[in-house]
């Protein structure tokens, strides 16, 4: 427990105050985040059902085997949340999978931070207003503003997490959106040129005081109209500002459920559009870091540019396991402790690599140990 209660002192960018106030000895995790992303479930005959017991235990065994101090991954919190869409049978899976985990992991020094998996979300019904792009057509996407999306999708969902985190103590120090995707004809965000719908066009005309000859531009001449008036910059200026609030509101909910959590975010790609900046800043606390997860190999340079945009950040790189090899060691703990703050490994990248999933036990010779040798 005390090797738990310590990673919110490692995180903390004045990490010495930070443990002499937990009252906590020094943090196991001073070499960096190393973790495992993984769904909550699996998917068995076109279904997605629990992990067995056995199964499970053999994955919190390999954690353990590999020196891996988070799991991190989708928790379905949508399914919990909406009473409405999702049977009792399929809202009783989910808790059970979270009770199941909770037990397995409690007795361990991994931390868990279960995920809202964003980019494979669809809203149940259909949604107020479509996202459109630079030519006014229809993207297959709810708008990035859409109050349907947000009120009745990731704000019950995400609160869900919250209550959660609440009930663990220290197990679950960090909550997570998951815009990795797209994976089953979901979505990874939103980006430049790809949000024309009519919800955000009025939002953003108010926020920067342009109502007027601006509200009847039809969808199809927004993005010119913008270019050749010079607003396109304060247009997205404006929509990554409009994010912010929704995504402090989220973090604001959060908060009063479980004060100490922190937030992360799993992407394709360091933050860079509208979109992504802007849950960033509504993410971001002064006090404590956002934990960034994405492939990005070099991010001290992007991590100062964030700072000095208000953005409290930390990253850790994702680790191809085929990498992993006694000769690369020394290369790979320079990029990943000396370029990041730590790695993450995925099952699906994982599954592939000769069989070494990181869903079961690995041989003590072989890649567990060598990621056990790297996090030294």
């Amino acid at each position: 427990m005390y090797r738990r209660a310590s990673i919110a002192c490692r995180w903390h960018s004045q990490a010495r105050r930070c443990q002499s106030s937990c009252n906590q000895p020094p943090s196991p995790l001073r070499l960096g985040i190393r973790a495992l992303w993984t769904p909550l479930l699996v998917s068995e005959q076109g279904h997605e059902v629990a992990r067995s017991a056995a199964s499970l235990d053999s994955l919190v065994g390999s954690l353990d085997a590999a020196g891996l101090n988070l799991l991190a991954g989708d928790a379905h919190p949508e399914t919990v949340a909406d009473s409405l869409h999702h049977l009792w049978a399929d809202r009783d899976v989910v808790r059970r999978a979270w009770k199941e985990v909770v037990s397995q992991l409690q007795p361990t020094s991994v931390a868990w931070i279960p995920a809202f998996d964003y980019a494979d979300y669809r809203p149940p019904g259909t949604w107020t207003d479509s996202s459109r792009d630079s030519r006014g057509e229809a993207v297959g996407m709810p708008c990035a503003l859409d109050s349907l999306l947000w009120e009745a999708g990731i704000a019950p969902a995400y609160t869900a997490l919250a209550r959660l985190a609440s009930q663990t103590r220290q197990l679950v120090p960090a909550l997570a959106l998951d815009l990795s995707g797209p994976r089953k004809g979901g979505w990874s965000g939103y980006s430049m040129g790809q949000e024309f719908c009519d919800v955000a066009w009025r939002r953003v005309l108010t926020h920067i005081g342009r109502r007027g000859p601006l509200d009847t531009v039809p969808a199809s001449e927004r993005y010119r109209t913008l270019r050749e008036a010079g607003l396109l910059s304060q247009y997205f200026g404006a929509l990554e500002d409009l994010v912010a609030e929704r995504a402090r509101a989220l973090r604001d909910r959060a908060l009063k459920e479980s004060s100490g959590l922190y937030f992360a975010l799993r992407l394709q790609q360091a933050p860079g559009d509208w979109f992504t900046l802007g849950l960033c800043r509504g993410f971001t606390l002064a006090d404590r870091p956002l934990l960034l997860f994405t492939p990005e190999i070099e991010t001290r340079e992007l991590l100062a540019a964030y700072r000095a945009r208000g953005l409290n950040a930390v990253h850790a790189v994702e680790l191809p396991l085929a990498l992993v090899r006694p000769a690369s060691l020394a290369g790979l703990k320079r990029v990943i402790f000396g370029g990041n703050d730590g790695f993450w490994l995925s099952t699906s990248e994982g599954a592939s690599t000769r069989g070494r999933s990181v869903g079961g036990r690995w041989r003590s010779d072989s890649l567990a140990l060598l990621l056990r040798r790297l996090g030294r």
